[in-house]
């Protein structure tokens, strides 16, 4: 699954650019590094007319009746559940992110890891569920391939750079993605660091 990530905007100049219209606008306070948790609100990427994106932001998780929220859609099974079928036809984004966090089980311990991409941001494929004050979004999840299946056996599913703008304006290559797993990721370990972070070598 996705439970957290983060937003570096020391680190990752594109995020920075990406967040700028949204700090300009006063719809968020800046700060150079920011945790995103469940139910709150972060930038998104949406498609615009001639094949643009713009940033729009969108709070994390989806909230019915008295159920627990829901912050993740699964990509076996996100076009047969109700609640997701026709936001993914109609409402996909991208949440762009520095990295994400999981959390690998040793027995009883826990231990945490930060996980980034050596190449840049990491572009995580989502849909949006529409409200009338503001939108809110879920991260799609595949299983895991290659070194992150030691870690957990869920993690976001990850486009490149150069496709999500497909992903955003194209339903027949959006649901073609869905077919596709990560490619496997091989991981570089930082030692040292409180959470332990790893970097991937390659993106898809």
């Amino acid at each position: 699954m996705c439970g957290r990530y983060y937003i570096d905007y020391e680190v990752d100049l594109v995020l920075e650019e990406i967040y700028e219209s949204l700090f300009q606008q006063g719809e968020m306070e800046r700060v150079p590094f920011r945790e995103v948790f469940p139910d709150t609100a972060a930038a998104t990427l949406v498609p615009e007319e001639g094949f643009g994106v713009k940033p729009v932001l969108k709070r994390w998780g989806e909230k019915r009746g008295s159920m627990p929220l829901v912050i993740n859609a699964r990509q076996e099974t996100v076009l047969e559940r109700p609640m997701f079928c026709r936001s993914f036809e109609a409402h996909r984004c991208v949440i762009p992110a520095s990295g994400f966090y999981e959390w690998a089980k040793t027995g009883r311990m826990k231990q945490k890891y930060r996980i980034s991409a050596e190449s840049g941001p990491v572009y995580m494929a989502g849909l949006y569920l529409p409200h009338p004050d503001v939108d809110r979004y879920v991260i799609i999840t595949t299983a895991s391939a290659g070194d992150m299946q030691i870690i957990h056996s869920r993690s976001p599913l990850i486009l490149g750079k150069d496709e999500y703008p497909e992903y955003l304006h194209s339903l027949s290559y959006a649901k073609e993605r869905l077919q596709q797993m990560n490619a496997p990721l091989l991981i570089r370990p930082e030692k040292g660091t409180d959470p332990v972070q790893l970097s991937f070598l390659d993106l898809p």
